[in-house]
């Protein structure tokens, strides 16, 4: 699979890089091996950074179940969390405001970058209650 995460549980972060493939297999994947993953805890900050993806195979449809599994896999807790969706191309970075539009009534604060580093800076800013 195209994904490299990496659970930083010293910082409470989660950085998942993505290449070649941008899809809801790909995502449904990476949400459910995190979850499992004994690094894994309840309210961590996550990165989703996507480079040089060279296929997207995502419709409207699968944006909205991608809302829908994380709803109900992730935000169970109902710890808030932060997510920074990272994307340099316009396809995926369109994909990624999508997304954004979809997460509305869950417990999480999403953002939008073209850059890993300004997407990092956000994640260290404290959290507003």
């Amino acid at each position: 699979m195209p994904v490299n995460t990496v659970i930083d549980r010293e910082r409470n972060l989660i950085i998942h890089s993505i290449t070649e493939t941008m899809s809801l297999s790909v995502i449904i994947e990476t949400i459910s091996k995190t979850l499992n993953d004994p690094d894994y805890q309840a309210g961590m900050d996550a990165i989703w950074h996507f480079i040089d993806v060279s296929e997207v195979d995502l419709s409207s449809e699968d944006l909205m179940y991608a809302a829908e599994f994380s709803r109900k896999n992730i935000d169970k807790e109902g710890k808030a969390y932060k997510l920074a969706l990272v994307a340099a191309e316009d396809l995926p970075f369109g994909l990624t405001r999508a997304y954004e539009a979809w997460c509305n009534e869950r417990p999480v604060s999403i953002n939008n970058f073209r850059v890993l580093d300004d997407a990092l800076k956000w994640i260290n800013q404290e959290h507003v209650a």
